[in-house]
């Protein structure tokens, strides 16, 4: 659905998130030192395929996208507690290549895995797990609770504070932020000369950036795209938008042959329908 964001005449949009968010806040939140290494080598899920032995300390991630994947796919999912058996079925490998991965990684950064076992231990024994600006998630009797939830919380909480405290310090330095897209912020910004729209896009970056250190302790990348008239996605969520949206047209093609009320005549096949981000 992201396809129908798109700029007004006179604007554009800048889509930015942080980069290799969940990884950085797990690696200051623990401050396992392993972990951080890996995040300041600018690519942790190809230096931890070469810290576990699973490619050579020379590869570079051309030669070896398939083992980068898989070791990105693996270190996310343990990052919420998943077992080799859930890896197994994630990754679609066998349980006892499952446990190798699984164990390597855990046993590389063992500061992180001694940190999530027992910051869930103290919030199952106080009742609460807290975010740095004291935003609880109560923990009763009264409810049964996925573990793999409460190993993700610190993680994905403190993912928010980083979003919020980014809001905030945009609006006040003046951007229109047009909505947030799971961990990215949408911003709507009106076209200047090209020298005042480029220190925009810094300001933009840099303020998101400060805004991780507020929170965890150190900056966070980030990654923006530049949206001048319509959003488009990876190759492969494009292709199954063009799909479904080829659907859509024919059913309304389809409904005004037959004489059927349609609701707007504003869709055709030649083009996406566009909602400006300022409307949204």
């Amino acid at each position: 659905m992201r396809n129908i964001i798109g700029a007004a005449e006179d604007s554009y949009l800048v889509y930015a998130d942080w980069k290799s968010q969940e990884i950085v806040i797990q690696a200051y939140l623990s401050q396992d030192q392993e972990l951080i290494n890996a995040v300041n080598s600018g690519d942790p899920y190809l230096y931890t395929a070469k810290a576990v032995g699973a490619i050579p300390k020379d590869a570079v991630r051309k030669d070896y996208e398939h083992e980068r994947e898989l070791y990105k796919q693996s270190l996310l999912a343990i990052g919420y507690g998943q077992t080799p058996f859930g890896l197994k079925n994630k990754l679609g490998i066998s349980l006892p290549n499952a446990t190798y991965i699984h164990s390597k990684i855990c046993g590389y950064y063992k500061v992180f895995a001694a940190w999530s076992k027992s910051i869930t231990a103290k919030a199952m024994q106080r009742g609460y797990f807290t975010t740095c600006y004291g935003w609880k998630y109560w923990i009763t009797d009264k409810e049964i609770v996925n573990p793999r939830r409460l190993t993700n919380w610190p993680i994905q909480s403190h993912g928010s504070e980083i979003l919020r405290r980014a809001m905030i310090d945009l609006d006040e330095a003046g951007f229109e932020i047009s909505m947030i897209i799971h961990d990215a912020v949408l911003l709507h910004c009106k076209r200047k000369n090209l020298r005042a729209m480029i220190d925009d896009n810094k300001a933009i970056m840099q303020i998101m950036s400060r805004a991780a250190e507020k929170v965890i302790g150190a900056p966070i990348l980030v990654d923006r795209k530049i949206i001048r008239k319509q959003f488009y996605q990876d190759k492969e969520n494009q292709k199954r938008w063009n799909k479904l949206y080829e659907k859509l047209i024919n059913a309304k093609q389809t409904c005004k042959e037959n004489g059927q009320v349609i609701y707007s005549d504003t869709l055709t096949a030649k083009s996406t329908p566009v909602i400006s981000s300022k409307y949204v």
